[in-house]
């Protein structure tokens, strides 16, 4: 990946501020609120992996998971996006 994460994906000391989670099955849990989305150049409705913003968003999200959760992921991902509220959107990554 080229250039700094995202001031929200840096970590603050040892805590990454998105919320990420790795699932006992292997899967990656990442909740992000809109201006978490907003600062990242995307919204819910624009997230499409054909999209440019939504593959760097995605590829920064992944480099961050590794960081913070060990997250690694070989081959393909299915990336799923789910609303939670009108605030927080979930990501749900299958390695």
């Amino acid at each position: 990946m080229r250039g700094p994460l995202p001031r929200h994906l840096q970590k603050r000391g040892e805590v990454c501020t998105v919320k990420m989670e790795l699932l006992e099955n292997g899967c990656l849990k990442i909740v992000l609120t809109n201006e978490e989305l907003e600062e990242m150049g995307l919204t819910f409705e624009r997230l499409d992996y054909r999209n440019a913003e939504t593959q760097r968003a995605i590829q920064q999200l992944l480099l961050a998971a590794r960081q913070e959760t060990g997250f690694r992921h070989s081959g393909d991902l299915t990336v799923e996006a789910i609303p939670l509220t009108l605030e927080e959107i979930f990501i749900y990554e299958l390695g």
